[in-house]
């Protein structure tokens, strides 16, 4: 390539390298940790949303007397039934920076400016890939409290929902118990306190499984017929309650799934139909029960981190690179949702 000027190279950086290698910035944001991943790996990522937030409703309250069995001349009279509740949340921002020193970018003049200025961008580049992950990470975790590095409120995390006394999504659990996620508490967890030869850590998780299933709560309104019983599909907890379980289950011999020629060597390990792994991000003591189907990632554009804007600033003389988005994790169901906190 031939030399450019400084200008030449910032200008080529921007319009040219950047935006080819934006998807591979958001895809690395939201695969490279646990939670985000599997996310995505459902197709719970959605993009092109527009507007100011999400809103949706929802049916908080049984039908049971809408209709019944009838007679030639004993109809049910006409009846106002149970309205559904609107459920609202904003979307919410980010934004990492890179910042080309414009001073770096002089001394590159007459060098090959173009690669070098790349090298300086890739080194940034790890920087805010990393950042971001993070952050994104603990953000999906959380509960939409303001972490380390933000300045206004970030995205939902799992913990905003799963609850029985918070406000999700403007609705108020406290007042909604269909509105209610699973929640209980484990103590002791690999003692087998009722003797019945299941340590409590199992016989918690087992009980936490069929509520989220859907038979924990008899009331309010499912999506569909079809949805009335729908298993959790990830188990998702810390190092610690994720090695319990594994000790538990190895003195039962059940979770063994070995390559051929190393048979016994534990490859993987599932709860039921569920897979169950660690999280390093993940809050201490908890054992999370997620659904795929209940958790949504709500995002402007194509991607959920893209180029913003670039633009010269002073103090310091710089090129700023701003990569960001807008977004928002929602829930449409927190009953299928759960966690169990170890005490």
């Amino acid at each position: 390539m031939a030399t450019l000027t400084i200008a030449q190279a910032v200008d080529w950086l921007v319009a040219s390298v950047l935006p080819n290698i934006n998807k591979d910035i958001s895809d690395a944001v939201v695969t490279k940790t646990k939670l985000p991943s599997w996310l995505k790996a459902k197709g719970r990522f959605k993009g092109g949303q527009g507007g100011d937030g999400s809103f949706f409703q929802v049916l908080l309250e049984a039908q049971q007397t809408l209709g019944g069995a009838v007679s030639d001349w004993s109809q049910k009279a006409h009846q106002t039934v149970n309205p559904p509740a609107q459920a609202t949340d904003s979307y919410r921002q980010f934004a990492w920076p890179i910042m080309l020193s414009k001073f770096r970018e002089e001394r590159y003049e007459g060098a090959q400016g173009a690669a070098k200025l790349l090298d300086q961008t890739k080194e940034q580049m790890a920087v805010v890939l990393s950042e971001a992950r993070k952050q994104l990470t603990r953000w999906l975790h959380g509960s939409g409290s303001q972490q380390t590095g933000d300045s206004a409120t970030p995205p939902n995390g799992i913990a905003s929902f799963i609850s029985t006394s918070s406000t999700v999504h403007g609705i108020s659990q406290s007042s909604y118990s269909a509105w209610q996620a699973q929640v209980d508490t484990v103590s002791n967890a690999l003692s087998d306190d009722d003797g019945d030869g299941v340590c409590n850590l199992l016989q918690k998780m087992g009980t936490m499984w069929i509520s989220c299933s859907g038979a924990g709560k008899t009331d309010g309104v499912q999506e569909g017929p079809a949805d009335s019983v729908t298993n959790p599909d990830l188990v998702l907890t810390t190092t610690t309650l994720y090695d319990y379980y594994v000790r538990a289950m190895e003195a039962k011999h059940q979770i063994v799934n070995a390559w051929p020629e190393k048979v016994g060597v534990v490859q993987g390990v599932r709860f039921k139909d569920a897979q169950i792994d660690w999280d390093q991000f993940c809050t201490a003591n908890k054992m999370w029960f997620l659904n795929s189907k209940y958790l949504q990632f709500l995002h402007m554009g194509k991607d959920v981190v893209r180029l913003l804007e670039s633009q010269t600033v002073t103090q310091p003389w710089a090129k700023l690179v701003l990569y960001g988005g807008q977004g928002q994790l929602i829930t449409r169901n927190p009953r299928f949702l759960g966690v169990i906190t170890n005490s």
